[in-house]
C-alpha cells in the first residue's frame, strides 16, 4: 500500500513504480506465491472534500496495467494532492470489488495490511461492511470510534485511533494492524504487527522536496533514502 501527500503535485512515475510489488512484493513467511495479484484500488480528492475511486478491480493489476498508468497520468495533470493505492494479497475475503482496498467512508479512505482472526465478532453500532474483510470490518470500527468521539484536531484523533487498535488488540488475536487512512487533509500511517511477522508487516516513509510518501516497502527508484516506522508507531502528515 502507499499514500501519498504531494504539495507540488503527483508524480506519475511514483504510482507506476509502485506497480511493481504486484510481481515483486515480498510476502509472509507461511505464503507461498509471491507478488500482490488480488485486487488494487486507486483513490484521490481532487478538488473536492470526498475521495473518489479512479479505479478499484478485484484482480492483478497487471491485467490492467495500461488503466493503471492513464490513472496515474490524470492525477499528475490534475494537481491532486493526496492519493491512496493498495495492491491486495488476499488473506480474508473473496476475491470481489467489495473487498479490495481501499475502502471509503465519507470523507475518509483506508488501507490495511494484516489479519484480523474472527473478525466477524468485531461489534459495529450501526455501519455495515459491503465485503467480508477483517480489514473493511476494522476500518468501520475505526470511523465508529471517531464519530462518537468527535476529536477536533489531529492529535485528538491519533488519540482515539489509539484507543480503537488497543481495543481490538486486547479483544482479537492479530498478525497485524498497519494502515493507511487520510481525509483528503491528513495522512495517519500506523504499523502494529506481530513480531513473528516483523519483516513482512512493515511501513516506510520519505520525503521528496515538500512531499510525503509511505509505502509498505522502500521504492528506490523513487528515493535512495526510506525511514522505516518502528513497531507500534502512528505518525502523521498534513498539508
Amino acid at each position: 500500500m502507499m499514500a501519498l501527500l504531494a504539495k507540488d503535485g503527483i508524480k506519475a512515475s511514483w504510482l507506476t513504480t509502485f506497480m511493481s510489488l504486484a510481481i515483486h512484493g515480498k510476502i509472509r513467511c507461511d505464503m507461498t506465491e509471491p507478488g500482490h495479484k488480488d485486487g488494487w484500488g486507486l483513490v484521490s480528492y481532487f478538488q473536492e472534500d470526498f475521495p473518489k475511486y479512479l479505479a478499484r478491480e478485484p484482480h492483478s493489476i497487471l491485467q490492467d496495467e495500461k488503466d493503471f498508468k492513464s490513472a496515474a497520468k490524470v492525477l499528475e495533470v490534475s494537481r491532486s494532492k493526496i492519493v491512496l493505492t493498495h495492491l491486495r494479497k488476499t488473506s480474508v475475503g473473496c476475491l470481489s470489488i467489495s473487498n479490495t482496498h481501499p475502502f471509503l467512508y465519507k470523507e475518509w479512505a483506508f488501507a490495511h495490511n494484516g489479519t484480523i482472526y474472527d473478525h466477524e465478532k468485531i461489534f459495529l453500532k450501526k455501519l455495515k461492511p459491503a465485503g467480508s474483510t477483517d480489514s473493511e470490518r476494522f476500518f468501520l470500527y475505526l470511523m465508529e470510534h471517531l464519530e462518537n468521539s468527535h476529536p477536533r484536531n489531529q492529535d485528538e484523533i491519533l488519540i482515539e485511533l489509539r484507543k480503537a487498535t488497543e481495543e481490538i488488540k486486547r479483544d482479537f488475536q492479530v498478525s497485524s494492524l498497519t494502515f493507511l487512512l487520510t481525509n483528503g487533509k491528513m495522512i495517519f500511517a500506523f504499523r502494529d504487527c506481530d513480531s513473528q511477522f516483523r519483516d513482512y508487516y512493515t511501513l516506510y516513509s520519505t520525503e521528496i522536496g515538500e512531499n510525503k510518501i509511505f509505502c509498505s516497502e522502500p521504492l528506490m527508484e523513487i528515493a535512495s533514502s526510506w525511514d522505516l516506522l518502528e513497531n507500534k508507531s502512528f505518525i502523521w502528515c498534513g498539508q
